[in-house]
């Protein structure tokens, strides 16, 4: 499954006037288990009628496909503007905003405005599309490989694909054409896209601010922060003018008014047989999260050599979080044990419509047998398939050695039967990968290589040609070691003087990664060959399963994500009893990092603070030490994660003392011996100044003991009206409506938004649940 750098579809507000709405039966929609990720040229018109009284005015699906971007070929975006201002989240643009700085700047952590528009700042390698046609060309790919055996029709599928988008392309200046392919196989699409090469930064707020609260505020819930960023689209030296944008409302969205969500979703896996989704769980998710933890383990180590290299690595080091984050949540859903009886049963069902029709029966009944015996294949060369190949995490010396072995290998060959990136084409680019670029930096591949052995040695039996190859009886961190004291392949030249030796000087050469290489290279070779056998069997067999399913529901199922533009809706109502405001404002920010937080915080992070204590005493850290460090945080990935708490910026974890009675001033310095202000010397200060906190810090066990409630200290005309505005009331500091307040205000040391675990378990959590 892919994993793209931006799951999260970009959300674009549309109200249509609020309507009664009717639940939709499954039996008249049954195909909404793949989900509602629709299609802009198949969109659901009946289900929207039925579900929500929504009925589209002519063009409005145009408009709104049209004011939709997908931005740098990993994100979604969107035209808000006339003149070619573009919207998307902030994580989106840090590549951006990184390749614009000039000397001396950071506009990552500072962030960036430009006062005019000459001011805007082009950005390098990022672009815009534009979707402007959709044309089915299922016929035409399905034709081109007719009955061919599985091993023939990837390439022949291939093949017609990229006449296709290559036709496409031809036909305009600025068009990008890609085919699409939907339903695993069952249909393919072609999109035309009008590409915007020009793209500039327009402003950027700093880093810190955009993640303001962590994953709750940033990702899951309205958000308390300002995660955003904006970048203007040029033709031929001015700004676009764009005639379809999304406008900016006053207003706002309301109670009952449907909200549409356009985007475009990386990739989901609801199409996957339960065979498929089980070996996800079992084999691929465990695999790929191990990797993640290994990599972000290598980058924190590296990061915390110097601040250059914590900069250098920052991007990375987010893009590794996120694909954590993403993997972690499917691998939540597939342990789900109530989703996976609803897959399994509507996976039943589809096979019984399936089957009382013997015509698809016919066409079809084989696949689901044959995914699942590709799947028990691949299990049996799962481990060796991670470790059979020259991207050995992030170290540059072993890619390097392969390529230095394969050139030699494929050069003796004829260019037709010659791997893509080996073929005379591509000769002079190769030639240019293989000795150029900086001298490898010898802290990070010792790091690199010392991971990536250590998981060798975990998971390669002792006869393993690789682990023999690689480690020769010695630890992971010897063997890194002793490679890189004999290596020749360090510097540019010493690379060089090797290529120059020609194909006598490589096959002599005894350089411990040539060496190394050596043995790789066969093997790669091999699991490759497995492996795309075992796709393409898997392919032709999802293909029947597409097509069974087209058969069955017809353009009732929406097709899994492929990070093409989707649309979907629902109406703004509360969830999950618990009411969460729909607003956000200055004055919310404020609060959240305060320490006020929405009731929805409470619940969860009441189910959390058991595991955190358990690990807390098992970590053997410092008495007194809240929150661990690296390490620590190291240990709990590997644990369902909680929602981190709001912060202060800046000063992580102070928010934690609302939870005691007072001697906030031993806690802080406590907090300092283990490393946790960071040196913010201004707002320990200012929280050990008790007169200059607002009164309800101070009822929270800033200074004054819990006791004394908040209504006693005589809050001032000022401090009350901040109250007020943030949407709490001076007279008890709770959030509006927050039914447990009363019952909390009784428990001394604590504030009604961190339940303890005690309330959580009794019979007033269960109330507050119902």
């Amino acid at each position: 499954m892919r994993i793209r750098s931006s799951l999260v579809l970009a959300a674009l507000l549309f109200a249509a006037a609020p309507a009664p709405a009717q639940q939709a039966s499954p039996k008249e929609y049954p195909g909404l288990e793949t989900g509602k990720m629709w299609q802009f040229d198949v969109p659901p018109l009946e289900y929207w009628n039925t579900r929500y009284g929504f009925q589209p005015a002519s063009g409005w699906l145009d408009h709104a496909r049209l004011s939709a971007l997908r931005y740098a070929g990993n994100c979604s975006a969107s035209f808000v503007s006339g003149q070619g201002l573009v919207m998307t989240n902030h994580h989106c643009a840090r590549e951006c905003i990184e390749s614009v700085n000039q000397t001396g700047e950071d506009l990552l952590a500072n962030g960036f405005v430009a006062p005019t528009m000459a001011d805007e700042r082009r950005c390098k390698t990022v672009f815009l599309d534009q979707l402007q046609e959709i044309t089915d060309v299922t016929a035409r790919v399905q034709g081109a490989v007719g009955g061919a055996k599985p091993e023939a029709a990837a390439a022949l599928r291939a093949g017609a694909i990229a006449t296709i988008e290559k036709e496409c392309s031809a036909a305009l200046a600025d068009a990008f054409c890609q085919v699409v392919t939907l339903y695993r196989g069952g249909q393919y699409k072609l999109y035309r896209f009008r590409r915007f090469t020009d793209v500039r930064l327009v402003m950027a707020p700093e880093s810190q601010m955009a993640f303001f609260g962590g994953d709750p505020d940033n990702f899951t819930y309205p958000r308390y922060d300002i995660d955003m960023s904006f970048v203007r689209a040029y033709v031929d030296g001015k700004p676009a003018a764009i005639e379809h944008h999304f406008a900016w409302s006053k207003a706002g969205a309301r109670e009952d008014d449907l909200i549409f969500v356009i985007g475009n979703p990386g990739s989901t896996g609801r199409l996957n047989t339960i065979s498929q989704l089980s070996y996800l769980k079992e084999v691929a998710y465990p695999a790929q999260l191990a990797t993640l933890d290994r990599r972000i383990g290598v980058i924190e180590q590296l990061s915390a050599l110097s601040d250059e290299r914590a900069k250098a690595l920052r991007n990375q080091y987010f893009g590794l979080q996120n694909s954590r984050k993403a993997i972690g949540g499917y691998q939540s859903g597939l342990l789900d044990p109530l989703l996976m009886a609803q897959k399994r049963a509507w996976e039943a069902d589809f096979r019984k419509r399936v089957a009382a029709n013997s015509s698809y029966q016919l066409k079809y009944g084989r696949a689901w047998s044959e995914v699942a015996l590709v799947q028990q294949q691949l299990r049996a060369t799962a481990v060796r398939r991670r470790y059979y190949t020259f991207q050995a995490d992030q170290s540059r010396l072993i890619p390097i050695a392969g390529m230095f072995v394969r050139y030699n290998e494929e050069a003796a060959r004829p260019d037709s039967s010659r791997l893509p990136a080996y073929k005379d084409a591509n000769r002079k680019q190769l030639e240019i990968a293989m000795v150029a670029g900086a001298p490898i930096d010898t802290v990070a591949e010792r790091m690199w290589l010392t991971a990536w052995f250590g998981a060798i040695e975990k998971e390669l039996p002792a006869t393993d040609p690789l682990r023999r190859a690689a480690l020769g009886g010695r630890t992971p961190a010897a063997a890194a070691d002793a490679m890189l004291a004999s290596t020749t392949l360090i510097s540019p030249e010493q690379r060089v003087a090797l290529f120059t030796a020609g194909a006598a000087g490589i096959a002599a050469s005894k350089d411990p990664f040539i060496v190394l290489a050596r043995v790789i290279d066969p093997l790669d070779r091999s699991m490759t060959k497995q492996v795309q056998a075992l796709a393409s069997r898997e392919s032709a067999a999802t293909e029947l399963i597409a097509r069974a399913l087209l058969a069955t529901y017809g353009n009732s199922v929406a097709p899994d994500a492929t990070f093409s533009l989707r649309i979907t809706l629902r109406a703004l109502r509360p969830e999950h009893r618990l009411r969460v405001r729909r607003r956000v404002d200055a004055a919310g920010t404020l609060a959240a990092a305060k320490g006020f937080h929405h009731p929805r915080h409470a619940l969860q992070r009441g189910v959390h603070q058991r595991h955190h204590r358990r690990q807390f005493r098992q970590s053997g850290h410092q008495p007194g030490c809240r929150g661990g460090g690296p390490d620590l945080r190291r240990q709990h990935r590997t644990a369902p994660q909680p929602l981190p708490l709001h912060r202060v910026p800046g000063a992580r974890g102070l928010p934690r003392l609302a939870r005691h009675r007072g001697g906030t001033a031993q806690r802080i310095r406590r907090k300092a011996d283990c490393g946790r202000t960071d040196g913010h010397a201004e707002l320990t200060e200012t929280i050990e100044n008790a007169s200059a906190v607002h009164p309800c810090d101070r009822d929270r066990g800033i200074g004054v003991p819990r006791s004394r409630h908040c209504a006693g200290l005589g809050a001032s005309p000022p401090a009350a009206d901040h109250a007020r505005r943030s949407g709490h009331r001076a007279a008890d500091c709770r959030h509006p409506g927050h039914r447990m307040a009363r019952l909390l205000r009784q428990r001394p040391g604590h504030h009604g938004a961190a339940l303890s675990t005690q309330f959580h378990r009794n019979r007033l959590g269960r109330k507050h649940l119902a």
